[in-house]
This record gives structure tokens, C-alpha cells and sequence, in this order.
């Protein structure tokens, strides 16, 4: 979505440096309003900044000859759509040519080869985009019956590119070969491409050329055409050829690289003058939606895209003869599945089925494969993540995570379930309290109460509630409260440690078991009855309960499991309590076996001791298994969980930075309409413009000195001082348009919704003038500042209906459009310096708070002769 509005690169640093840039420091000045920039650390006083100089690159202008006259009997609906349908074409262009688009001014179009990523062919490139716009519009004027034609100038040299500003930027160029390029144009002819001597260079001689004038002391050249030897795709644009816009959600195709194309004939010859400004329409994006071009150049992808796996499947079947005789029980006949191809594309319909073979067979490996690799993969599912001894995370920054967070209580919105942190902890103190209990009634019921057993049934009584006593104020309380709410959550979250939980859980584990052990006297093992048979099912209990805690170190119960499996196997062996197994053997009824089952009395009881040894012996290796189980199975899954979160997070600030990056590119209402629609255009009535022109920012601007970059940085302070008055809630009516060079074009009124909420029908034309003098206040901080400079500001003011719009199948750009925009452009550039200047029209409506003084009448280009005005000053009698 993004890089359908800027080249990735800039995008790329954009969101990640600019953005976050705007939220880390959004309370720090970028540069002292004070006149203290006598830093040497430059990052630390100037905002960001981001311009590479690039060398070779090419730098093509084009106007559209006769725009002007086709344009005057037509509604400003109707030249937006003829511009956009043409534009669009530009477009394509430029994305098959590997050109990159930088921007619309008026009725001129400028792109670039070479930059922002260098490539060898910029000069080819530019040349060939150059002819296919000059065919395009031939073919374009054929289709809509009208008679206009191509200017075009390219010049190759050095450049910066970057952006300047932080409201509204885009990706730009600047250097005086930018400057060149645009002479080039408007000294060359109509429908011939007029190339400096510079670019004739880089063309290695594949192209006829004519000499033409001498331009800044350099040769200048025209295209003739393209010599035969040259190797070339067709790129011919008619009317059935341009592809309306996608949606801003789709990215746009990627350039492809560097070729050579074929040749055009020049289109009928017309004279206009150069056109920037003049021009502006309106409304409706019409489009002529035609498919042709685009399923050839899909063909021929297609068949591009096969080629080398056509290859690798005549490698496999040669290899494997055996291939093409497997069946696939899932798959369809090709010919079900994709409707029929004319007879052009049978050479694709048959390397579809081969590709289809293909991905037959590489299912064939996969499933072979997965059978031989099923239970592999299953036992080492965590080896990648987990250490296999320790079961520790290899990574240690998730290692510190999980001994932070994987015990504690979920974070607040977080979904709770029995398997969360929090009502997992709380289940396994009731279970483990509910252990110790039923355990203890046995003991009561069965044994004799002596004096140790009393003392751990107290111990472990007191331990469990205290746990559980804890669990629930911090249940019912959560985070909040003072006084001891508080400190019963600070005590809670101290015994949540790491290490402190493991204590307490290893306490809370052992009870049970040594509640068991506590009655392990002569009289529980003396008679092999139901009471022993109580007693070892209580022991087994006690045991297995060391598989509760899954949040716990299996190795610390494990062991504290065996440890107590080793203790009554040895209480049992004779070797701490003297008492023998006397169980009740029934009689036999024959006498003269006496000696006989005195023996097998004997060994009995020694069977026995070694069945209770094996079936201990057994049941620990269970919990050894179920305990490490358990820490992988929860390990693993606080590891699906945080990378998820971390996924999720990653994608939010994605979003948030595309929509950040967007929001500064188009007014928020557009973005939300082209993330559906690649059509947006829309009428306004009486709409505040103003240029506003840095007029000797280019008789400052020295490449001598850093390659002029110092210069642009300075700029972009400038242009950041004036985006951020816009930020202020008095100017919420004015919206920054663009910036053409060291040209500030700023609107107020676009927004319907905000006008109907003013108090004054034309509060937001008071409000753009008091921004354009809030302008002129933000010069003089700045030559303030730096003592060196002496920026001069001239702006031009006007009113009027206009259209704002989107134009463009890729590098979408958003302007507004109509006779006001013109006219205000003009009140600039014939305007005086450190003065805002505006047409009679709108005196009445400034009259009303501001004081104004008539300048005279003025020659504007397209309006012959115009009264104007200059503002004088605010009245004092004004309150808004």
C-alpha cells in the first residue's frame, strides 16, 4: 500500500526512522527558536532528515502541448478525468519502462531513472519513457478526438532526493540538473524527445539524433529514432490498453529492469507554452477499462515465470521417468479446471500442465518424506526453541521474559482462561491444597496422631491457606487500592518471582507427600492388609501430585519426587525402622508343610519388597516424563504466545505506521475512500488558496558546499516550521496541498464536515490568512536564528470553487484543481515580496477584520490585466 505512494526505500525509512521519530520526540524541539543554533550536534537540533545524492541519474519533464485550449471548453469534471485517463497511461509507462514517477505539476509530468536505486540504462530508460509518452498522447488524442501532443526534455546528471517537510511530503528531487531538465523541456518541440549532451552519452550511440540548440553552454540533441540493432518489447498505449487505478491497498508492480523498446512515430507537431500552474479541473475520474495489454503482458510473465521450471521438470523426468505415471487422487484434469486458451496461448496452457505435474510430484516427495520424518519431528518440535537438557530457552532475552511474566497474572485486557497464568496458578494452589487435606483425613482416620504428624498437619494447614488467603484478596482486589489492598499486591507479586515461586510451589508440593510420610510407623506396615493398601495409595497420590505446578522447574520436583520415593523405599528396605513384614498368611491345612510355607512366607515378603521398589521406581519415571512434558508442553506454548503477541504487535505498529505515513501524504477522509476505491474526487465551494514562495531560496541554494544537501536541510526546517502551525487548533481549517521546489501551497475549506461546525461562513478564509501571516512570522524566527540567512517570503491569496482529486494508477497524487488555484498561483508569482497579494474578488470578503491597500492593476498570464491587492493589517476592532 505504501509503495504505491513512494519508493520503498523512502517508505521504508519513513515508518521506521520518521515515525518513530514523530511519537518518541513529539515533545522535543528539533531546532532552538531562541537563536541558540550554535550546535555541532546536528541530529540533536535539526529534525530528521533524509537526502542521498545520487549521481547518473537521468531527469525527464514532459508537458502537454494544446492542454490549455482542449481544456477550455470543458468542465472541470471533464479535465480531470482527461487528465487522469492520460496520466494513468503516463503511469503505466513509467512502471514498465523502470522509471519512477516523482510528480504532476498542472499539466507537466516529471519522473526519474536511476534513483532512488542506481541502474546502468537510466539514460535508455528516460529516452523510452519519453517516446512512449509522446505516442501515448497521439493515441490518446485519436481516442478522444482531440488534437494535443508531447514536450519532452531529459538530462542526465546529479541529484538529492529525499523529502522535505512533515505534513503532506512526498518523494522529490532537487539539484540544478533538475533545473536543466526542466529547460530542456521547455525549449524542445512538440512530439520530439530533446535530450542534453550529458544524457546522448549514456546512450551509447542507439539512437538517431538531430543537433539542436545550445542550452547553459551544452550541446542539445532530438530523437529521430532507434537504430535496428537494438532489442526491444512493446510498450504502444492506446485505448485499449490503459488499466484503471487499483485500490492504495494493492502494491503497485514492481519496475521492471532495465531494456530497450521499440520504436514509435512521432505524433503530430502543435505549439502551446509551457504550463505548471495553469489548468486546474475537476471531479468525476472517468476510465476507459481495457484488458488487452495487460493479459499479453501477463502471458508473457507467465511464460517467463515457467521457463526455468520447465527445465527443472525435464531434469526430474529424466531423472525420474516415473513421474508422469503417478496418480494424484485429488487433483482434476487440467482441462476441468481452467477454462480453454485460444489458440495463441497453447505454448502456456502447456507449460501450465507441466507445472501442474510438477507440483504433482513435489507433493509426492513432501508426503514421502513427512512419513519417514512424522516422529522425528514430533520429539524434536522444541528443539529449535529449547535447550534439550535444561529445557531452557535458547534465547536469553526469552528466557528473562519467561521467568518475568510466565508465573505473574495476566496483563489487564488480556483474555483469561483456565490455561492463563493467573487462574492457572490459582488451580494448582487448589489442587495442591485439596491434596494435603484429603491426605490428612486419611492419616487422621487410619494412624495414630503423634506429635510430629501434628506439627506438619498445622504447618502445612497454615501454609495453604496463607496461599490461598492470598490468591483470593488478589483475585477480588486485583491492581487497585490503597493501604493494605496494596501491599497485599506487592507481597502477591514478590512471592510471583521466579525463585520465590519456586520455593513456595516446592513447599506446597511437598506437604502431601510428607504428610504420608510423617505416619510411616510399624503399625502402617506391619499387616499387609487394607490399611497398608490405604497407606500405599496415599503414597502414590503424594507422589504423582509432584506433577501439579506445570509452571514450576520439572527438574525441582522431579527430584524433590525421587527424594521422596528413595525415603520410603528405604523405610520399607529396613534400614531406618527395624519393624518386619509380618502379614497374615492364611494357614495350610496339610501340617507337613509348616517348614514349606515358612519358606514361601519368606519369600513373600521379599517379593513384595521388590514389587514396591519396581512399582516406585516406575511411577517416579512417570513423573520424570510427565514433569518434563508438562514445562515443554507450557514453555512451548508461552512461546506461540509471545511470538504471536510480538506478531500482533508488529503488525498494529505496521498499521500504525501506514497509517501515519498516509495520513501525511492525503487528507485522512481520501485514504479511507482509496483503501476501497481507486477513484476519488470531490467539488468545493469557495476554497481558500495560497502559494506561498521562498523567492531567493534558488540564489541561495550553492552545490559547492555539500552538494547543496545543507541547503535542502534548511529548507526542510523551514518547510517543518510552517507544517507545524498547521498543528495548532486556530488553523484546523487549513490543510497543506503540496510543496513545488521552495513553494508552500496550503488550502482551507476541503473539509465540508468542519466548515458546518464554524461560527463564520468564511472563517476558514480568516483562518488561511492568518496561517499565511503566522508564515511570515516563522521567516523571520528563522533568519533570527541563523544569522546568515535572510530568507525572503512572497505569498499570493485567492478564493474560489475548486476540485480536489487523486490522480495516477501508481504513486497516487492528491492536488485540487480549478481557474481559483490558478489565479492564486499567479497573485504569487507577480506578487511583492513579504507581502501576501490577492484579486479584487475576494476584498469583500477580507474586509470584514483585515485592512487592505490596493496595489494597482497587473498583467496575469491567461487573465491579461488584473486589480489587485495587498493586506495592510488586521483591524483592531476583530474578535473571531
Amino acid at each position: 500500500m505504501i509503495h504505491s505512494i513512494m519508493p520503498p526505500k523512502v517508505a521504508d525509512w519513513l515508518m521506521n526512522e520518521g515515525h518513530e521519530c514523530d511519537e518518541d520526540e513529539k515533545p522535543v524541539k528539533r531546532h532552538v527558536k531562541s537563536g541558540h543554533r550554535s550546535s555541532h550536534d546536528i541530529k540533536a537540533i535539526f529534525r530528521p532528515f533524509n537526502m542521498n545524492k545520487i549521481d547518473n541519474t537521468s531527469i525527464l519533464f514532459a508537458d502537454i502541448v494544446g492542454f490549455t485550449s482542449m481544456s477550455s471548453n470543458k468542465t472541470a469534471d471533464q479535465v480531470v478525468g482527461l487528465l487522469n485517463d492520460l496520466f494513468g497511461r503516463f503511469d503505466l509507462l513509467c512502471v514498465r519502462t523502470g522509471c519512477e514517477k516523482i510528480a504532476l505539476l498542472g499539466d507537466c509530468y516529471y519522473c526519474v531513472s536511476g534513483c532512488p536505486e542506481p541502474r546502468e540504462d537510466h539514460a535508455h530508460a528516460c529516452v523510452e519513457m519519453g517516446l512512449g509518452m509522446i505516442q501515448a498522447v497521439k493515441q490518446f488524442g485519436k481516442d478522444r478526438n482531440e488534437t494535443i501532443n508531447m514536450r519532452v526534455g531529459v538530462h542526465t546528471g546529479t541529484v538529492l532526493c529525499g523529502i522535505v517537510g512533515t505534513k503532506r511530503f512526498k518523494f522529490d528531487v532537487w539539484s540544478n540538473d533538475v533545473t536543466l531538465a526542466n529547460k530542456m523541456e521547455s525549449t524542445g518541440k512538440p512530439g520530439k524527445v530533446h535530450i542534453s549532451e550529458k544524457t546522448l552519452h549514456f546512450l551509447s550511440g542507439d539512437y538517431f539524433v538531430q543537433p539542436g540548440e545550445t542550452l547553459a553552454g551544452m550541446k542539445t540533441y532530438f530523437i529521430l529514432g532507434r537504430r535496428t540493432d537494438i532489442r526491444s518489447v512493446d510498450i504502444t498505449l492506446d485505448a485499449e490498453s490503459f488499466v484503471p487505478p487499483s485500490p492504495i491497498r494493492k502494491t503497485s508492480q514492481p519496475p521492471c529492469s532495465g531494456r530497450k523498446f521499440q520504436s514509435y512515430k512521432t505524433g503530430k507537431k502543435s505549439s502551446s507554452l509551457p504550463s505548471i500552474l495553469d489548468n486546474y479541473a475537476t471531479d468525476p475520474l472517468t476510465f476507459q477499462e481495457v484488458k488487452q495489454v495487460v493479459r499479453e503482458q501477463q502471458n508473457k510473465d507467465l511464460k517467463e515465470k515457467f521457463k526455468e521450471k520447465r527445465k527443472r521438470f525435464k531434469r526430474l523426468r529424466d531423472s525420474d521417468p516415473s513421474i508422469l505415471n503417478r496418480e494424484d487422487s485429488d487433483s482434476k484434469p487440467i482441462s476441468e479446471n481452467h477454462e480453454a486458451k485460444p489458440a495463441e496461448d497453447q505454448a502456456t496452457t502447456s507449460l501450465l500442465i507441466e507445472e501442474h505435474l510438477l507440483d504433482i510430484h513435489n507433493s509426492i516427495v513432501t508426503l514421502d518424506s513427512r512419513k519417514d520424518s512424522g516422529i522425528r519431528s514430533s520429539n524434536s518440535r522444541h528443539s529449535s526453541v529449547l535447550a534439550n537438557v535444561t529445557l531452557q530457552f535458547l534465547d536469553k532475552g526469552m528466557e528473562e521474559e519467561y521467568r518475568s511474566f510466565a508465573h505473574k497474572p495476566d496483563t489487564p485486557g488480556d483474555a483469561k482462561t483456565l490455561a492463563s497464568p493467573t487462574f492457572n496458578t490459582y488451580f494448582d494452589v487448589i489442587v495442591s491444597a485439596l491434596t494435603f487435606f484429603a491426605l490428612s483425613v486419611i492419616c487422621f482416620m487410619l494412624f495414630p496422631v503423634g506429635v510430629i504428624w501434628i506439627l506438619v498437619f498445622c504447618l502445612g494447614t497454615l501454609f495453604n491457606l496463607s496461599v490461598m488467603l492470598l490468591c483470593i484478596l488478589k483475585l477480588t482486589f486485583g491492581r487497585s487500592g490503597n493501604g493494605y489492598r496494596k501491599k497485599i499486591a506487592e507481597y502477591y507479586e514478590k512471592c510471583m518471582e521466579w525463585y520465590s515461586w519456586h520455593c513456595v510451589g516446592s513447599v506446597l508440593l511437598s506437604f502431601p507427600l510428607f504428610a504420608v510420610l510423617c505416619n510411616l510407623n510399624c503399625s502402617a506396615i506391619s499387616e499387609l492388609d487394607e490399611t497398608f493398601t490405604i497407606y500405599g495409595y496415599g503414597f502414590w497420590l503424594g507422589l504423582v501430585h509432584f506433577g501439579n505446578f506445570t509452571q514450576l522447574n520439572c527438574w525441582m520436583k522431579s527430584i524433590l519426587a525421587t527424594i521422596g520415593g528413595v525415603a520410603y523405599v528405604i523405610v520399607l528396605s529396613g534400614l531406618i525402622c527395624p519393624c518386619p513384614f509380618e502379614g497374615k498368611i492364611r494357614p495350610m491345612t496339610d501340617n507337613s508343610s509348616a517348614f514349606g510355607n515358612e519358606v514361601e512366607l519368606y519369600e513373600s515378603r521379599h517379593m513384595l519388597h521388590y514389587e514396591i521398589v519396581v512399582d516406585v521406581f516406575l511411577l517416579l519415571l512417570l513423573v520424570w516424563y510427565l514433569n518434563r512434558e508438562f514445562e515443554i508442553s507450557f514453555r512451548m506454548s508461552f512461546h506461540c504466545n509471545v511470538v504471536a503477541s510480538r506478531g500482533k504487535a508488529k503488525v498494529q505498529t505496521m498499521k500504525n505506521q501506514a497509517d501515519w505515513l498516509l495520513n501525511n501524504i492525503m487528507p485522512e477522509n481520501v485514504v479511507e475512500v482509496l483503501k476501497n476505491t481507486a477513484k476519488y474526487s470531490e467539488n468545493h465551494k469557495n476554497v481558500g488558496i495560497i502559494f506561498a514562495s521562498i523567492v531567493n531560496f534558488n540564489e541561495m541554494y550553492d552545490e559547492t558546499y555539500f552538494g547543496g544537501k545543507e541547503y535542502l536541510r534548511f529548507l526542510n526546517e523551514l518547510i517543518g516550521d510552517f507544517d507545524e502551525l498547521l498543528n495548532k487548533p486556530e488553523f484546523q481549517n487549513v490543510d497543506k496541498i503540496k510543496t513545488i521546489g521552495s513553494t508552500y501551497m496550503a488550502a482551507s475549506g476541503l473539509d465540508s464536515q468542519l466548515r458546518e461546525r464554524n461560527s463564520h461562513p468564511n472563517q476558514h478564509l480568516f483562518e488561511l490568512i492568518e496561517f499565511a501571516l503566522a508564515m511570515q512570522k516563522a521567516v523571520e524566527d528563522f533568519n533570527r536564528d541563523l544569522l546568515e540567512f535572510n530568507l525572503i517570503i512572497r505569498i499570493g491569496f485567492n478564493s474560489g470553487d475548486v476540485t480536489s482529486g487523486v490522480l495516477g494508477t501508481s504513486k497516487l497524487l492528491y492536488d485540487i484543481w480549478g481557474d481559483a488555484v490558478n489565479i492564486a498561483s499567479r497573485m504569487d508569482s507577480t506578487g511583492v515580496n513579504g507581502r501576501i497579494q490577492f484579486p479584487v474578488a475576494v476584498v469583500d470578503s477580507l474586509n470584514e477584520r483585515y485592512e487592505t491597500e490596493e496595489r494597482g492593476t497587473i498583467f496575469v498570464k491567461g487573465k491579461n490585466d488584473m486589480k489587485v491587492f495587498l493586506l495592510k493589517s488586521k483591524k483592531l476592532t476583530d474578535s473571531l
